[in-house]
């Protein structure tokens, strides 16, 4: 949106962004609720909405994309946060994305899947749990074939 629209919001809100993704990198252990740390990331994320949206009209018709985007973070912002109170959750999808990319790259080089696609989905999205958790796949497949009835 930065670039596309080139609205001050944009780039409001990619500066707090990353404010919130280095402060994620030097996380060691997640925030309280009532973190002075948490709130004072939350508190900047909210000014910067609020004083966007109080300073400037988008034109509706001139950036459609920049007014979905700002109304979507705006209603949203409760819940762009909560990596800093789970450690485990990450600050982006990136994990989200590289899980879907086998079926992507096999939907691309077979054209399409003719059959078997939910068997292909339902055994990729366990190896990839397996992975995340850091457990051996083929050591737990065996187990999970094993415990099938026949």
């Amino acid at each position: 949106m930065e670039e596309l629209e080139k609205q001050p919001f944009a780039t409001a809100f990619k500066k707090r962004s990353t404010v919130v993704f280095d402060a994620k990198k030097e996380m060691k252990t997640a925030y309280r609720i009532d973190s002075k740390e948490a709130i004072s990331l939350e508190n900047e994320l909210n000014s910067a909405a609020r004083r966007t949206v109080l300073a400037m009209v988008v034109d509706e018709k001139a950036n459609p994309k920049m007014v979905i985007f700002q109304r979507s973070i705006i209603k949203n912002r409760n819940y762009i946060l909560p990596c800093l109170y789970t450690i485990e959750i990450p600050p982006d999808n990136n994990g989200s994305e590289r899980a879907i990319r086998n079926i992507k790259v096999k939907q691309k080089v077979s054209g399409q899947f003719k059959t078997g696609q939910d068997a292909f989905c339902t055994i990729r999205s366990v190896i990839d749990t397996l992975i995340k958790r850091g457990v051996e796949v083929l050591p737990a497949l065996n187990q999970v074939i094993k415990l099938q009835p026949v």
